[in-house]
């Protein structure tokens, strides 16, 4: 332990082991194996708590000193600097959209093909972005998830079904993540998955089979002058094109390889 004028920047590396106080609740921790590291021991919200600044080999003495003095000024103002350097650690909370292109990159490897890349956003551009897109995901809740879900799960059932498995998928990641996180009573809270028993809330889902209107034959060059243009993935647009030419069905051309083409071609000399 050092006297009362504190620890003197020269001797720091040679201290034994043990917690060597400087003065103003500040501690240079000193580990059997030599590590050394500072610590403020003050009062936060009436209790009283340790709190790391950081390394010795990152952080001088008058660093931590300055460090010290405002952390105890914070805590005497009420503020929770517990809560403050942890979310200082954990960077800004993102919006839904910020978190769900990221959970969307790091699937990428896990689709099966071009096109369930793209409908994996799309589906959430077009009917979850407009209703809570914008909102950080700590501030989302229930009812948040069922505005989004409601229009749509009648209308559309099985996109509205895969949507909001995609919806959870980025709240499961939030989640993990301690975005979702809340301190009560100086007690971490995780909240609970806005999307579970959400289906509880939504109403039966209507699931007859309802066939498609045709398109003229007259219409149908048009059609597919627009189709090119189109803003679409150009898989997608390719694909669509492929059906129309060959009148395959829609799994035969989703789940098509390459040796159904050479076949093809066999079969066209």
């Amino acid at each position: 332990m050092a006297g009362k004028s504190g620890l003197k920047a020269i001797e720091l590396g040679k201290l034994p082991a043990g917690k060597h106080y400087d003065g103003g609740g500040l501690y240079l921790n000193v580990e059997p194996s030599g590590s050394r590291s500072w610590i403020l021991r003050t009062t936060v919200n009436g209790r009283r708590r340790e709190i790391g600044l950081g390394a010795l080999a990152t952080k001088s003495l008058a660093a931590a000193r300055v460090e010290a003095v405002n952390l105890r000024a914070a805590a005497r103002n009420g503020e929770d600097i517990i809560e403050q350097r942890r979310n200082e650690k954990r960077g800004p909370i993102p919006t839904f959209q910020d978190a769900a292109e990221i959970v969307h990159k790091n699937l990428a490897e896990t689709f099966d093909s071009e096109t369930h890349r793209y409908n994996w956003m799309q589906s959430l551009k077009t009917y979850v972005f407009p209703v809570f897109g914008q909102k950080t995901v700590d501030k989302i809740d229930s009812s948040d998830v069922l505005a989004a879900m409601g229009p749509m799960w009648n209308t559309v059932p099985d996109t509205a079904g895969r949507t909001l498995r995609r919806v959870k998928a980025v709240f499961d990641w939030a989640m993990v993540n301690g975005y979702r996180t809340v301190i009560v009573n100086d007690v971490k809270v995780t909240m609970p998955n806005p999307c579970e028993a959400i289906r509880s809330a939504l109403p039966k889902q209507n699931r007859r089979q309802r066939h498609h209107e045709a398109l003229p034959y007259k219409e149908l060059p048009d059609f597919v002058q627009r189709l090119r243009v189109s803003p679409s993935a150009l898989s997608v647009k390719l694909a669509f094109e492929l059906l129309i030419l060959t009148c395959a069905r829609t799994s035969e051309v989703l789940h098509a390889t390459w040796e159904d083409r050479r076949r093809a071609d066999l079969q066209t000399h």
